[in-house]
């Protein structure tokens, strides 16, 4: 572990900032890969096949002293062959993930995925990696390339056509907002007026009963008035014989019969009394539960979920990329 961390240490106090362009005097020599990303330019002396690196004489030295790296196979690079030379001149400036501060210059085969010097020794060593450079050189013209761009030529068309659906389906709901709001404010006039009408004809028949009702309570009420007078003309004559017994005597017995026709006329006028038609208005107990509730008139209510069409698959998405293994 304290060889590792030394490892780690020494690469650390080599770094610089990352992305800063490295400088190579001499374009057509192999620098030293490590001393490189650094940005550092130091000419290589030896091949390191576990790390898969060019390394200057330095770098060797620290190859040696450490315990994790001391037994790594290094080779002289002037024994190795020209096409393992080539790739590594190539101008690499993609940095990795994990080790920001490092250099891609791998490909794992098996996970699909890239990585620098770091992750090749910290994580993925039992891998057999692959030199960016080899792994790139004529994948434009490959299938694998081809494919890719079959993919997101689909993807970018795939866009497009759902694009044009949901401007579809937003002017499909705003003429569906439209159509539905006319129809709430049709329906809310064919009420008002079916309401009026209603209202019109209740009131109408009010004033018809009533009309009738106070007619008759009219007529009795004149008839009951010209009663009264005659009781009281009969009233005024009885008292105008007090001071007369005789006359008083004679008045009374004639005027036995004159009261009781008026009574009976006015026991008449109050049994008719009694019989005028009395209205009033009761309220639809339905319409009035009805109007407690808010739904009354109608709900909006969700009918389904608008399917965009097109060749986008059956409810699921078709997205041509996938996690790697």
């Amino acid at each position: 572990m304290l060889q590792l961390l030394n490892l780690l240490d020494f690469s650390m106090a080599n770094m610089d900032v990352p992305g800063r362009s490295v400088y190579d005097p001499n374009p057509h020599q192999t620098c030293c890969q490590p001393c490189k990303s650094d940005g550092i330019t130091e000419a290589a002396e030896m091949y390191c096949k576990v790390c898969r690196e060019f390394i200057c004489s330095k770098c060797v030295s620290f190859h040696r002293r450490q315990k994790l790296l001391r037994n790594h196979q290094l080779i002289d690079i002037d024994s190795l062959p020209t096409e393992t030379m080539e790739p590594l001149h190539e101008n690499l400036s993609e940095y990795c993930e994990e080790h920001p501060r490092e250099l891609i210059k791998y490909y794992c085969p098996t996970h699909k995925s890239l990585h620098c010097a770091d992750c090749h020794i910290l994580d993925f060593h039992k891998c057999k990696m692959e030199l960016v450079t080899k792994a790139a050189a004529g994948f434009k013209d490959g299938k694998s390339y081809k494919e890719f761009k079959s993919k997101m030529s689909k993807l970018t068309d795939d866009f497009s056509t759902n694009t044009s659906e949901l401007e579809k389906m937003v002017n499909a709901y705003k003429s569906n907002e439209r159509k539905d709001t006319e129809q709430v404010l049709a329906f809310q006039a064919h009420i008002a007026a079916s309401l009026n009408k209603t209202c019109n004809q209740i009131t109408a028949q009010i004033a018809k009963a009533n009309q009738d009702s106070n007619a008759t309570l009219s007529y009795l009420k004149e008839r009951s008035k010209a009663t009264g007078d005659e009781a009281s003309s009969l009233k005024d004559f009885i008292d105008g014989n007090e001071d007369n017994d005789v006359l008083l005597f004679i008045s009374t017995h004639r005027s036995q019969k004159k009261m009781g026709e008026i009574s009976n006329k006015l026991q008449q006028i109050m049994e008719e009394q009694k019989v005028v038609p009395k209205y009033e208005f009761v309220k639809n107990a339905e319409a009035e539960a009805s109007l407690a509730n808010p739904s009354w008139i109608g709900v909006y209510r969700k009918i389904g979920v608008e399917r965009i069409t097109g060749d986008l698959g059956h409810g699921t998405c078709r997205c041509p990329f996938r996690a790697g293994p």
